[in-house]
Parts: C-alpha cells; sequence; structure tokens
C-alpha cells in the first residue's frame, strides 16, 4: 500500500481555488480525488486539459447535485486505495 496520502477535495463553486489545489499537487506523487458537485462545462473543459498533467493520478467524479461537503467525502473515500486520505476544502491555500 503507498505511504503517501491520497488527497480528496470536495468542490462546489470554486474554480479558482480548485485551479490552484490542482497546479500544487500536479508535480507532486499525490493521488487526487474530486467529487465536483456542481460540473458544468467551464468546469469540464478545465477538469479535461489536467488528466493530461496528472496521468493515471486523478480521479474526477461529477454530481448530479451538490452533495454537501461530507457525502462528497464520503464518496471520494471510496476511491482512496492508499492508507491516509489527507481532506481539503477547495478554498485552502499552502
Amino acid at each position: 500500500m503507498a505511504k503517501l496520502p491520497t488527497v480528496v477535495i470536495p468542490t462546489y463553486n470554486n474554480t479558482k481555488g480548485l485551479q490552484y489545489l490542482l497546479d500544487y499537487f500536479r508535480d507532486k506523487p499525490y493521488q487526487v480525488v474530486i467529487v465536483d458537485n456542481k460540473p458544468g462545462p467551464e468546469k469540464n473543459s478545465f477538469i479535461d486539459s489536467l488528466f493530461h498533467g496528472y496521468k493515471d493520478r486523478l480521479t474526477y467524479l461529477p454530481q448530479n447535485y451538490n452533495l454537501g461537503f461530507a457525502k462528497g467525502v464520503n464518496l471520494g473515500a471510496r476511491d482512496v486505495k492508499t492508507k491516509w486520505m489527507l481532506i481539503l476544502n477547495d478554498d485552502i491555500e499552502f
């Protein structure tokens, strides 16, 4: 089992914050799971452009309605295959 955590990011309507986090983790060896509670054409094209940089380390889970933060985390946790999981709001900055 991998020693690094998987990053789970539930998001609703913060493309700028999500972009910051995905840019931050792009060159790091973390798996990233995004649970998108408000997908749309703009965000979908933004996510599609990222798969190239992440290769097989990015999982995108668009939802039909807003699950909320806790349910989004639980849904994202189902795709975690590492021992540890790092849960981040889409507005955090390092």
